[in-house]
């Protein structure tokens, strides 16, 4: 009877593995995104943003253009220091770019982290939860060394959200976290169109070497 049970809970086991869900972001896509961040930058509030997300993933590269709602960051280092209301962000495989115009100039800035996962297999499934009032599955997965979660609706397999947090709690830690809500997700056909995905030329080359350096939507290595 022992043995029968132990087959029998073995068949659910495998079942319920085979039946896990997995999502994988189109080829080629864009989405209105908005989203927040909350780091040493924007005094530990969460800044919030507007703005586009474009990827190619044939190459693979990711755009973000977002736009600042100046009031959550009026009172930040984001605004006062470096004098940012727009920028933008393009990852890849082996590094990313941030760069934006200010009073004084244009400034862009590398590192190392890659573009965002765009596979989430089986393995990372969590479970179904309650997101922000919407049923969702979620996924977990580690990105540039942090913890990482992706949301998708269970009623139309839409992604919700993608979640990078802290790894630790410690009061002087620079990252609190980040949140990007899709607002839909079309895809699109930005194969032929490279020229997006290109940083303008006073960005420097990637090396592999980068520094690390402040990052808005997505966490940089260092600030962990």
């Amino acid at each position: 009877l022992s043995m029968r049970y132990l087959i029998a809970l073995l068949l659910i086991i495998v079942v319920v593995q085979a039946q896990a869900p997995s999502y994988t972001f189109p080829t080629s896509y864009r989405s209105k995104v908005g989203g927040w961040v909350s780091d040493a930058l924007t005094g530990h509030h969460k800044a919030v943003s507007i703005g586009w997300m474009l990827v190619n993933n044939t190459i693979p590269a990711m755009r973000v253009d977002e736009v600042w709602e100046l009031e959550s960051i009026a009172d930040t280092d984001l605004y006062l220091s470096l004098g940012i209301v727009a920028d933008t962000h393009t990852y890849y495989d082996n590094g990313s770019y941030y760069f934006f115009t200010n009073a004084t100039g244009t400034y862009c800035s590398s590192s190392t982290s890659p573009i965002p996962p765009q596979n989430w297999p089986s393995s990372t499934f969590v479970g179904e939860v309650d997101f922000e009032g919407q049923r969702a599955y979620q996924f977990n997965q580690t990105y540039s060394r942090l913890p990482a979660s992706l949301y998708v609706s269970i009623d139309t397999f839409d992604p919700i959200a993608f979640y990078v947090g802290p790894i630790t709690d410690r009061p002087t830690r620079f990252w609190d976290g980040s949140t990007i809500y899709f607002n839909g997700i079309e895809e699109a056909d930005l194969v032929s169109e490279e020229i997006l995905f290109t940083p303008p030329s006073y960005c420097p080359p990637l090396t592999g070497n980068e520094n690390d350096s402040p990052s808005i939507l997505y966490p940089f290595n260092g600030y962990i």
